[in-house]
């Protein structure tokens, strides 16, 4: 951002100029002028782009910055909107990639789907060319939760891991590995926070001690 591009452009260097210390930046998308086109203050922030090809990307637009936005889907290659690809309306969403064909999704599913804090509660998983009321529920929480989102994990091998986070109250989650049609409870401290992927294991904040057989991890480890 600066005085002549208030809203932002996302720019992207080639690796070897970056590293050299003279990026050949190239604009990739510009929202001061998808804004004028559009006649939306868009907001942004990085898109999510889906390993390992980086090619195709989530980006949330946001009207003015509030907590509701819209998605769309952004080939980084064309340097455009995807036509006919993933897609959504206004919403509180939290969705992730699951494959190139799929994403795992909470947003508001009609009368009824949102906490009392205003956020989705319910996952479905909706797949490419679906419409979204024929996505397929894979987890539902509470109306009285805070929220449910997904979170995906990239390893250094390139293997991934997929995380449902139940938030029953603003400090205290449960957690369920996603392995395809199944859901796996992780029996971890209701107080903490899983952070990354690491030579197949979980990095997981904690906020509470955690007593595993004769060991005690220690809040803040």
């Amino acid at each position: 951002q600066d005085d002549q591009h208030v809203r932002g452009l996302l720019r992207r260097s080639d690796w070897a100029s970056y590293r050299n210390g003279a990026p050949k930046w190239e604009t990739v998308l510009d929202i001061d002028a998808l804004s004028a086109q559009d006649g939306k203050p868009w907001v942004t922030g990085m898109p999510d782009c889906l390993e390992p090809e980086y090619r195709r990307c989530l980006v949330t637009l946001s009207n003015g910055g509030k907590d509701a936005a819209i998605v769309r889907e952004f080939d980084l290659r064309e340097r455009q909107f995807v036509a006919d690809g993933f897609a959504l309306p206004e919403a509180k969403h939290r969705l992730i990639w699951e494959t190139g064909e799929t994403v795992l999704l909470g947003t508001d599913w009609g009368a009824g789907s949102l906490t009392e804090s205003g956020y989705p509660f319910i996952i479905k998983r909706w797949r490419r060319g679906q419409p979204l009321a024929a996505a397929t529920e894979i987890f539902r929480g509470s109306p009285r939760d805070v929220g449910m989102f997904p979170m995906r994990f990239l390893d250094r091998d390139g293997s991934v891991a997929l995380v449902l986070v139940r938030g029953e109250t603003f400090f205290e989650s449960t957690f369920q590995l996603v392995e395809g049609e199944r859901l796996v409870p992780l029996t971890l401290p209701r107080r903490s926070e899983v952070v990354a992927l690491w030579s197949g294991e979980l990095v997981v904040a904690l906020q509470e001690d955690w007593k595993v057989g004769e060991s005690i991890f220690h809040s803040g480890s």
